[in-house]
């Protein structure tokens, strides 16, 4: 897991540097930038993050906690 990786991703859509603990929402974010977020995450870790427990916790550092415990998303 590359933490680099997951800065340019939340670099890309905030369009600044994000913070581990900077809460998404008060970024000016929407469940849409959210789900977004999340989806090219996933696609960029091979996983299937809860958006669930994002949504309770909306922040970089959630993020990074589920890729070190996210199984790998099923490719069928």
């Amino acid at each position: 897991m590359s933490s680099a990786k997951l800065d340019q991703i939340f670099e890309a859509i905030f369009q600044r540097p994000v913070g581990n603990d900077e809460d998404i929402f008060d970024l000016g974010a929407n469940s849409l930038t959210a789900i977004q977020l999340i989806g090219q995450v996933n696609e960029a870790f091979g996983t299937n993050i809860n958006m669930e427990q994002f949504f309770l916790t909306p922040c970089k550092q959630t993020v990074l906690a589920q890729l070190q415990v996210a199984p790998a998303a099923d490719k069928a």
